[in-house]
């Protein structure tokens, strides 16, 4: 399923198996992790259980509010969201 999707996207790939493992299936993971990766940020800054803090240099840096953060709430505010 992997190969499939990364080649609906780059039509005009072509690699060896060995390059398919390497390098597209690798990528294809990659770029999914970031996505489901953004998604938590977004939740968990919305909640305000995460900051972002965008920095002069156009990157974003992600902390724990002042005074941090307790766990329970977190977790009791997502299992009751469910």
């Amino acid at each position: 399923m992997e190969i499939l999707s990364y080649l609906e996207t780059r039509p005009d790939s072509r690699d060896t198996f060995e390059g398919v493992v390497r390098w597209w299936m690798l990528r294809f993971r990659f770029d999914q992790e970031v996505r489901r990766l953004r998604a938590a940020v977004s939740i968990l800054t919305e909640s305000g259980f995460l900051v972002l803090d965008r920095r002069a240099d156009g990157n974003d840096h992600l902390r724990l509010p002042e005074g941090g953060v307790n766990v329970e709430t977190f977790l009791k505010r997502f299992s009751e969201e469910g």
